[in-house]
């Protein structure tokens, strides 16, 4: 009597562990098919479980993935559009605002479009005269200006007044080369220096790097701040606030460095 009631609840956990739900699931086979006695087949193969298990990996590293791309679009989307703002904006920022120089005419030049004094600003510094009030200047056709005893300025490119021209710091700007040149945008037709003072007005504007660009920006702020100290001149273009803005629009701008993004019109200023 003592061994029977000791062998049934040894049989009872055996017949438990046998037939718990986690063996059943373990044994369904792909079909999902029953026996006729309402009990999984013991002949079909790999278990649900497997296949769950794997589908369930799969799924959650594609979600994981596409996660991940969402992320990194939101990040890098709004960065990508306010750059694109930053670029149009140094190109775009002063158009039909400030009359266009006679020599160049129209209204749609880019990086260096002539910039006039504003008389509309009051934030807009005018230019500085000599002693006697009058205004230096170059004309209106590169013959005007040579005769005048204009100088062609690599750091201004335009040609200027000699009481305008810092020959020091344009020297040291050119040193900061050597600087490309080209006509083209796609940078097939490379020019000298020497033919850049020859590019005067609309249609002959020529190329160079947005390192170039970035730079020439640099060096026109110390031009001006070297001109404060010193009481000398510049030109209408550099004492004008929009120019100053535009530099610093262009100093924000990112990409690449050497590419030709930058359209310069050579120009003949006053001092």
């Amino acid at each position: 009597m003592s061994k029977s009631n000791t062998s049934f609840p040894l049989l009872k956990q055996l017949v438990m562990q046998k037939w718990k739900p986690e063996g059943i699931y373990e044994k369904v086979g792909v079909r999902d098919e029953e026996s006729p006695d309402g009990f999984p087949r013991a002949d079909e193969g790999q278990s649900v479980s497997r296949g769950t298990r794997t589908r369930s990996l799969i799924s959650g590293i594609v979600v994981a993935v596409l996660t991940v791309m969402c992320i990194a679009g939101i990040i890098w989307w709004p960065g990508r559009i306010q750059d694109q703002a930053i670029q149009m904006a140094a190109y775009d920022h002063s158009h039909d605002v400030h009359p266009v120089h006679p020599a160049i005419g129209g209204s749609d030049s880019h990086l260096f479009e002539h910039l006039g004094p504003s008389s509309s600003s009051e934030h807009s510094p005018h230019p500085l005269s000599d002693g006697n009030d009058t205004v230096a200047t170059c004309g209106s056709t590169l013959e005007e200006a040579q005769a005048l005893g204009c100088h062609w300025d690599l750091l201004a490119a335009a040609w200027l007044p000699p009481a305008c021209i810092d020959q020091e710091l344009t020297e040291d700007f050119r040193a900061q080369g050597p600087w490309r040149y080209f006509a083209d945008r796609e940078g097939t037709h490379e020019l000298v220096e020497e033919e850049l003072q020859y590019r005067v007005g609309k249609g002959n504007e020529y190329y160079t790097s947005l390192r170039y660009h970035k730079t020439h920006c640099s060096y026109q702020w110390r031009k001006m701040h070297r001109a404060m100290e010193r009481g000398t001149k510049i030109e209408n273009k550099l004492a004008d606030y929009h120019h100053t803005m535009h530099c610093g629009f262009v100093q924000m701008q990112q990409g690449d460095m050497e590419d030709l993004m930058t359209k310069i019109t050579v120009e003949l200023m006053t001092c």
